[in-house]
């Protein structure tokens, strides 16, 4: 069965948030717990398995009810590898609330400061 034409392929529109990104160093992380801190994103990727991050950008929103930024490895196998363990990672708050951690590649880069 094809689905190439569906109107439930989201690959199908012209959307540039819904177009496919090939491997990068680079990866924007989203719904992190709030008040996620470097350390907390890297704890997470070590309890998974997965390698160190280089740089970790955290973006800063005001009253936002998760947390994103960008995490850049040393190389892409580096950050596919760290996909393939922490993607969907359970994060839990003290106060007994679980957020799932989620990654995906991205074509942004982090200017460190």
């Amino acid at each position: 069965m094809d689905f190439a034409d569906s109107m439930l392929n989201r690959f199908r529109t012209g959307a540039v948030r819904h177009q496919p990104a090939r491997p990068a160093r680079v990866m924007h992380f989203y719904n992190a717990a709030p008040g996620s801190t470097v350390e907390k994103i890297c704890q997470v990727l070590g309890e998974c398995g997965a390698s160190q991050p280089e740089l970790v950008k955290l973006f800063q929103k005001d009253a936002a009810k998760t947390d994103s930024g960008l995490i850049q490895f040393p190389t892409p196998s580096l950050a596919a590898e760290a996909l393939a363990l922490a993607n969907h990672a359970s994060m839990c708050l003290e106060s007994g609330g679980v957020y799932t951690f989620k990654m995906c590649f991205s074509s942004q880069t982090i200017v460190s400061t």
